[in-house]
């Protein structure tokens, strides 16, 4: 229950302040890029995690488990960065597609919330430890943190709006993703090989930024 009163809080107060702040028009284009953000678990994570959480129980009794653990969280965030980048870049073409002018300035906050989403992600992966050792109330820990840091980070709203919305879910879930990852490595340590993740996430922003500056910055 603490983890998911912590979780509405930073998922779903921005929409408050938004509107205190700023006009329904406001919060409709933030609730629609919003929604392309969610895509990121919808359709990267959410099916990797099916498959995967009955299973990394059994993996976790094995000799090789590191190997195995580090070698899966390179190739799910071959998924996850594959999808992010993909939304980030077209997000912007499909509602100029679908929808009226009017919602076509939403695509704007859609690569901020696509990383958010896949730092979510990451958080989920990165947990095992916790729940290995059943210390679950290190994880409430960590989503009470990312609260925290939402709500500390909707004072931004007034001034900067949507943008401000969405560099605090950014940060919310960043710190939630690094506290699941500390406390599970104290209970339970697992040697991931984060080089390649590096890499791919360096990779994956340099093609968006690149991808979405004008041609004459290119």
């Amino acid at each position: 229950m603490g983890v998911q009163v912590a979780t509405f809080i930073a998922t779903f107060g921005d929409r408050y302040f938004l509107n205190k702040a700023g006009t329904t028009t406001d919060v409709g284009l933030y609730g629609l890029a919003y929604q392309f953000g969610f895509m990121v678990t919808t359709i990267g994570y959410a099916p990797f995690q099916r498959v995967w959480d009955p299973q990394r129980f059994a993996v976790a009794q094995r000799s090789d488990r590191d190997e195995i653990f580090a070698r899966v969280f390179i190739y799910l965030n071959v998924l996850l960065l594959s999808v992010g980048l993909g939304i980030a870049l077209f997000a912007g073409d499909f509602l100029r597609v679908i929808a009226t002018p009017e919602f076509h300035s939403a695509g704007a906050f859609v690569p901020i919330l696509a990383a958010a989403y896949v730092l979510l992600s990451w958080g989920s992966f990165l947990n095992l430890g916790i729940l290995y050792k059943e210390r679950t109330g290190y994880f409430t820990i960590a989503n009470w943190a990312a609260a925290i840091v939402a709500l500390a980070g909707y004072v931004l709203i007034p001034r900067w709006l949507a943008w401000g919305a969405a560099v605090t879910t950014l940060a919310s879930l960043l710190t939630r993703c690094v506290l699941a990852h500390v406390y599970s490595q104290r209970l339970w340590r697992v040697e991931h090989r984060w080089a390649p993740v590096w890499h791919m996430v360096a990779l994956a922003v340099t093609a968006g930024t690149v991808s979405m500056c004008p041609p004459r910055c290119r």
